[in-house]
């Protein structure tokens, strides 16, 4: 098709499907689309057509993988977070959102391209999301198992996964070890891939934290990430008094619109700890829930702004 009548320039564009029909479109990131675009930045946002899916990366924090609706299996193939970033063989653990309406499906690997040996599956929302399980074969005997209504369709839910001292367990919510609802202790390899798919007549949605200091040492201070996470601006108000290399600052930093928010300590190597100094929001500020520290940085969630006194070492 052609139309020769175009008299203004082009300044907008949107998609939609309509008329009984539903649908996805796919639409490309050119690296020339920008005078300033920086191609070697990983947060920008990519999609592909691979298996018809699209996946984003969003300001280097978090992946996201849009599982599309299966009538059949699962298929792990199509995404591979270790591609992406994520750094599996430095952590043991790792807290993630999802939403979807049941059968989603998370694949520990031993070798990143094999699929079937030495692999650790779990389904959490199964069986019409009334059994969760973990097995050590794809399609295998369970395990362990789990019995309730625990995903949804209309809004994300936190769940984590851990692997540690030959152990594998699932729990429900952002903090790792907490609310626990499966475990299995039979784990005698190293896990070098995690794989994430939806399937059963169920499509879904995977949030899943890219974390700037992974490492099997984690401590109860894991943050919960969200789609839309990056870098705010921060207002430093240097209280800077120091013992050796130990020093304190005030930050403030905001969870606007309930979004996941990482706010960088300036000249800090690692934090010691972030104390609560002044809520400025309706929502609660609360220790590891929705404020918290990793690595370098602090972060906010849930809506909770405010100003924190941080000790971090230089």
């Amino acid at each position: 098709m052609q139309w020769c009548g175009l008299n203004y320039n082009i300044n907008g564009i949107r998609f939609s499907y309509g008329y009984g029909s539903g649908g996805t479109f796919i639409i490309p990131l050119s690296t020339h689309s920008s005078p300033h675009h920086d191609s070697s930045k990983t947060s920008d946002t990519t999609s592909h057509s691979h298996f018809g899916t699209s996946k984003s990366s969003h300001n280097g924090r978090s992946l996201t993988y849009n599982c599309p609706i299966r009538s059949g299996g699962v298929d792990y193939r199509q995404f591979n977070p270790c591609n992406d970033g994520l750094k599996i063989n430095t952590i043991t653990s790792l807290a993630f959102q999802t939403k979807g309406n049941n059968d989603a499906h998370i694949l520990l690997q031993n070798n990143a391209n094999d699929f079937d040996n030495k692999v650790v599956e779990m389904v959490i929302g199964g069986w019409s999301n009334t059994k969760s399980v973990i097995r050590n074969q794809q399609q295998g005997p369970p395990l362990c198992s789990y019995e309730g209504n625990i995903l949804s369709g209309s809004s994300f839910r936190w769940f984590w996964v851990s692997w540690s001292s030959g152990c594998v367990k699932v729990g429900k919510g952002s903090t790792v070890g907490g609310s626990q609802i499966m475990q299995w202790c039979g784990l005698n390899y190293n896990i070098n891939g995690i794989r994430f798919s939806y399937g059963y007549g169920s499509g879904g949605t995977f949030i899943i934290p890219l974390s700037t200091h992974s490492s099997s040492h984690h401590s109860s201070s894991h943050h919960d990430t969200s789609k839309s996470s990056k870098t705010s601006g921060t207002s430093e108000h240097s209280h800077s008094s120091s013992t050796k290399s130990r020093k304190y600052v005030t930050i403030d930093c905001d969870s606007l619109n309930f979004v996941y928010q990482v706010c960088n300590v300036p000249g800090a190597k690692s934090i010691n700890n972030v104390r609560l100094k002044e809520q400025r929001s309706k929502s609660e500020c609360k220790l590891n829930s929705s404020f918290g520290f990793d690595g370098n940085h602090i972060w906010v969630n849930k809506g909770c702004r405010g100003r924190f006194n941080v000790c971090y070492n230089s």
